[in-house]
């Protein structure tokens, strides 16, 4: 069933559909927020106050853009809420993002080098990043979740792929 479908049920009391948009979209939230935090625990919080604040917004709630916009710019502002509340937290931590990771397929040494690398970036050009290569969003998507212009996107985009290209080859 489509989120739209489930958003209209859900905002006429249907439970089960409301549900179901939790189930759906629970697991892309938490890594996004794994990712952008770098820790499992604070991702974990982060994911559930996400959805607190979504469904408290359901009622008012109207699709003017893509359900995974929407829920992803929700994560978007609570993850700089927290930021902004706790200055001196280091995002970086090595060994929680890889708990995101299907160990069955193997993860090789490049895979560590790209995730140093991303942490690296500085955090607009990061964002933008996990938004567009890790969460699937399009430029457009990115720049509603951002409220900033395309452009801005596809830049932010652009320059953080040269920035991962240098560091790359400078750690080679």
């Amino acid at each position: 069933m489509q989120d739209n479908i489930l958003i209209s049920r859900a905002k006429h009391g249907d439970q089960e559909a409301l549900e179901e948009l939790i189930r759906r979209w629970y697991q892309p939230i938490y890594k996004y927020l794994v990712r952008k935090t770098g820790n499992t625990s604070i991702a974990s919080d982060l994911t559930q106050e996400t959805f607190l604040k979504f469904v408290e917004s359901l009622p008012r709630y109207s699709p003017l853009a893509a359900f995974s916009t929407y829920i992803h710019t929700i994560a978007y502002h609570v993850s700089v809420d927290y930021f902004r509340k706790h200055k001196d937290y280091q995002v970086y931590d090595d060994k929680q993002w890889d708990m995101l990771e299907d160990k069955r397929n193997g993860v090789d040494e490049n895979y560590y080098r790209m995730k140093e690398i991303l942490y690296k970036l500085p955090d607009k050009q990061r964002e933008c990043i996990i938004l567009y290569y890790y969460q699937g969003l399009k430029y457009r998507q990115i720049a509603e979740v951002l409220s900033i212009p395309v452009s801005t996107a596809k830049t932010r985009v652009r320059t953080g792929l040269q920035a991962c290209r240098k560091l790359w080859e400078v750690e080679e």
